[in-house]
């Protein structure tokens, strides 16, 4: 799969020499947070928090493979799986489902 954007913050892990060696081995095309501006990110980084925080990851990752598949593990789980105080504790497809159907 090519041509993923992969959007990060100007943390350091983001800006080594690694991250930017990785991102080509795997064809993402990298992107990066301007200086001093958290909004344009703002969004992602709640995602991740909850990648990391809430979700069973499969360390070390050291191959694409692994890391599509906890990608679209955590998408069913974030989508499917995780009720949301903000969506009146409904997960994002049984709040989207109910709205259609209004």
């Amino acid at each position: 799969m090519t041509g993923i954007l992969l959007h990060t913050d100007r943390g350091s892990q983001f800006t080594s020499y690694e991250h930017h060696k990785q991102s080509k081995e795997w064809e993402f095309i990298p992107s990066m947070s301007r200086r001093a501006n958290c909004w344009d990110n703002a969004v992602m980084e709640s995602v991740f928090s909850h990648y990391k925080t809430e979700f069973e990851l499969h360390y070390p990752m050291h191959n694409y493979t692994q890391v599509k598949i906890d990608l679209l593990l955590f998408r069913v789980y974030f989508n499917e799986e995780r009720s949301q105080k903000r969506l009146g504790y409904k997960t994002p497809k049984a709040f989207l489902e109910a709205h259609l159907q209004t």
